[in-house]
């Protein structure tokens, strides 16, 4: 998609810390969301999306529990996969909470409701900043979750608890 005048820098959410100017403008995220908006969805802002990696290189072994604990919740599980641009916007346009792991479906924030409820989960010993700027530029809240990974690579019961808490928390926006 060729967008005039737009000028991002590293990935869509930025690459390392926003103080480096890695980190979009909001005004190029606005610039986007205009471009697009014929294609984001109207009215209730009611969907909750949990963003999986189950099955790819930085999924902890355990996170299909953590998978069935969101969709408990009335989480609804995304993972990208052949999914078009144009879907994603109209998904995560109607999407206020958004639970998952640390990777580029993120970016989708982009496309989110102003005050998107974020909670990213990633492991300690691969923590990355570049989502918590975009959704400061879309007046959200952003909850970052770390865990341990360890050498059987799962996420932990205390932090499993956590997120559950974290998932019952967010409110629901009918």
């Amino acid at each position: 998609v060729r967008v005039e005048r737009l000028v991002m820098t590293g990935k869509t959410a930025g690459m390392g810390s926003p103080l480096a100017g890695l980190t979009p403008h909001p005004a190029d995220v606005a610039i986007l969301r205009e471009f697009f908006a014929k294609y984001r969805e109207p009215g209730l802002c009611d969907c909750k999306l949990y963003l999986s990696r189950v099955g790819q290189k930085r999924s902890p072994r355990n996170e299909r529990d953590l998978q069935l604990v969101m969709e408990e919740q009335g989480f609804v599980r995304f993972d990208g996969t052949g999914v078009s641009l144009l879907s994603q916007i109209a998904l995560f346009s109607s999407a206020m909470q958004l639970i998952g792991m640390h990777g580029a479906a993120f970016a989708n924030i982009v496309w989110a409701p102003e005050g998107v409820d974020v909670c990213e989960i990633f492991s300690s010993a691969y923590m990355v900043s570049c989502y918590s700027a975009l959704t400061a530029i879309r007046a959200g809240r952003y909850t970052p979750v770390s865990y341990t990974a360890g050498a059987e690579n799962m996420i932990d019961t205390v932090t499993l608890e956590r997120l559950a808490a974290i998932a019952r928390r967010m409110p629901g926006r009918n």
